[in-house]
């Protein structure tokens, strides 16, 4: 019941099924990490952190609630607490590619063990090889460390993959390094689009002006 409420979008009736179904079985790992993903997706993250710590708890070797939870605690600005959710998740799937991308992503936008980051996201791309968030990651670590034209590349396939700001604003800094400067405002603008909050981007476009 919980899925087909997921199915329609209605939120808040996904997290009360499942709480319900948490009552009536709360042994079972499975329903609690779909749980902390009901509050997750309701931005109620102290409740989704409960649900996927229960999870855990009933099934130590769970990746996927470990990973989770390492998202909730860098929400939480507990980088280091993070770190051990998503090490643990690795160390239970060595393929579980989501994982490994965040955590490489995380140490390459602290600028940080760069070359363990490399590393990481290279193994979620094995895993992956055409998805735009981990292309996105390998271009963000290429940029950081200076190379510019690999940089690029990645960024530009990440780019083909998905829509999203976030890419679209990597990509336009490195064209602005690189002096392509129509193709940096044409990236900002793109990224402005999707998210129109975004001021900081709005900045750099009319900086750019």
């Amino acid at each position: 019941l919980g899925y087909l409420y997921s199915r329609k979008n209605e939120r808040k009736k996904v997290a009360e099924t499942l709480a319900q179904a948490a009552k009536l079985d709360p042994n079972n790992p499975e329903i609690f990490y779909f749980l902390g993903l009901a509050y997750e997706d309701l931005a109620n993250f102290p409740l989704a952190q409960t649900a996927f710590a229960r999870a855990v708890t009933l099934k130590p070797d769970y990746a996927e609630p470990n990973y989770h939870l390492g998202i909730i605690y860098d929400r939480f600005n507990k980088f280091n607490e993070a770190v051990d959710y998503f090490e643990q998740a690795i160390s239970i799937n060595a393929e579980y590619a989501p994982a490994l991308n965040y955590l490489g992503y995380s140490y390459i936008d602290r600028n940080m063990k760069l070359a363990e980051a490399k590393t990481l996201i290279e193994r979620a791309l094995t895993v992956e090889p055409n998805n735009g968030a981990y292309l996105d990651s390998l271009g963000w670590f290429y940029y950081r460390t200076g190379d510019l034209a690999r940089a690029e590349e990645y960024l530009q396939k990440a780019v083909k993959e998905i829509p999203d700001a976030i890419i679209s604003d990597h990509l336009g800094d490195v064209y602005f390094d690189l002096k392509k400067y129509p193709a940096a405002q044409s990236a900002w603008v793109e990224s402005s689009r999707l998210n129109p909050a975004n001021r900081r981007v709005a900045g750099k476009i009319n900086g750019l002006k």
